[in-house]
């Protein structure tokens, strides 16, 4: 990893004019034109250093809400990794090596999810993520529910790992980052990802500790058995799938920035 990092860092050029290739917005012909006040605004600003400009993304009010629309998401994809084999096992009945398969079907539907996100929003929307994030979104929620409140059957639970993976992983890809580097000056881009991966796992972190107080206290000892209640952390994680989608959507009009 370390010799991967070292030649990344000699061989990898940050951007397209680094090798004296135009702009991705000049080549595609789609560069954000600033209003009259924003370019006023923008000549007027002095030249700053680097760690000013990576600094600059704080003040980005949209950074903040893809963020914590990120760490949302994140509750969900990892209480599904944590939890979901627990819950299958005892609510649904599936043994390890089915309930394993079943989490995999979502995995690989996330593969294609993630590609599909890309050529969507691209293809369908003018690269516009905001309408794929509702899309996607609303696909991860509708598999979730089914997940949990579907009809018993392998064929039910794989749908609904199916549908969870595609959305879960293209709003991933989306809020998890190339939104995020979409909304910034692409000199910053990798301060951008960095405060979203950070707000990400600080999700999956809190997920881990709520999802186990919650589960824990729905559990009771019958005659020396567990019986499990997972009523509370499912409703937790739906809401946080809910309120990631929300969040992402309230950016429905944000420009694009150069």
């Amino acid at each position: 990893t370390m010799v991967a990092g070292v030649a990344t860092y000699f061989a990898m050029a940050d951007r397209p004019r680094t090798m004296g290739l135009p702009a991705v917005a000049d080549w595609k012909g789609d560069r954000y034109e600033p209003t009259a006040d924003e370019a006023a605004a923008i000549a007027a600003t002095p030249p700053k250093g680097v760690f000013a400009t990576q600094l600059s993304i704080i003040k980005i009010p949209a950074v903040w809400i893809v963020a914590v629309s990120s760490a949302l998401v994140y509750v969900t994809r990892y209480a599904i990794n944590s939890w979901g084999i627990l819950y299958l096992q005892e609510v649904r009945g599936y043994s390890l090596i089915q309930a394993g398969s079943m989490l995999t079907i979502s995995t690989l539907a996330g593969i294609a999810g993630a590609v599909a996100f890309g050529f969507i929003s691209d293809k369908f929307f003018a690269a516009r993520r905001p309408p794929a994030n509702l899309l996607f979104g609303i696909v991860e929620i509708i598999g979730l529910v089914l997940f949990f409140y579907g009809p018993d059957g392998v064929l039910w639970t794989s749908l609904s790992m199916v549908l969870f993976g595609l959305g879960m992983t293209g709003l991933v890809t989306s809020v998890g980052g190339l939104f995020a580097i979409d909304i910034c000056p692409k000199r910053v881009a990798g301060a951008a990802l960095g405060l979203v991966g950070v707000f990400s796992y600080i999700g999956a972190g809190i997920q881990e500790t709520v999802s186990g107080k919650l589960i824990n206290g729905g559990m009771t000892m019958v005659d020396g058995v567990r019986h499990y209640d997972f009523t509370a952390a499912i409703w937790f994680w739906i809401a946080a799938s809910v309120a990631s989608v929300l969040l992402a959507s309230t950016l429905w009009n944000t420009r694009l920035r150069d």
